[in-house]
């Protein structure tokens, strides 16, 4: 659910986490199991030292556990995705300062699922 990527900015790499998007069964969703393991793997990523987790997911469901438009923290998508603004969130993180900017690369086995 979630794993560690890149994040290249004009010092170098920083490590953060990116959030695989949620999926629940149809006959199970509505019951809070998805807004559960979200929370849990938040509270997860809240106590690691990676100072943000992105997301590329529906935009009307993640914003309320603390994701934004990552693009108004300066963090771009990998460029094989394009402008995916609106899905493209990121989650500041306890360690996250201004400065943490640049844009986040995938391994070439996610870029060849996209």
């Amino acid at each position: 659910m979630v794993s560690g990527l890149p994040l290249v900015t004009e010092d170098g790499d920083v490590p953060i986490l990116v959030l695989s998007p949620l999926g629940v069964a149809p006959g199970r969703q509505n019951a809070g199991i998805g807004a559960a393991l979200a929370r849990t793997a938040l509270a997860i990523a809240d106590r690691r030292p990676e100072p943000v987790m992105v997301v590329q997911g529906h935009p009307g469901y993640y914003p309320r556990f603390g994701f934004v438009r990552a693009r108004t923290l300066d963090i771009l998508p990998p460029e094989h995705l394009g402008p995916i603004d609106n899905a493209w969130m990121a989650r500041r993180g306890p360690t996250w300062t201004p400065t943490v900017r640049g844009r986040v690369t995938y391994p070439s086995y996610f870029a060849e699922l996209d």
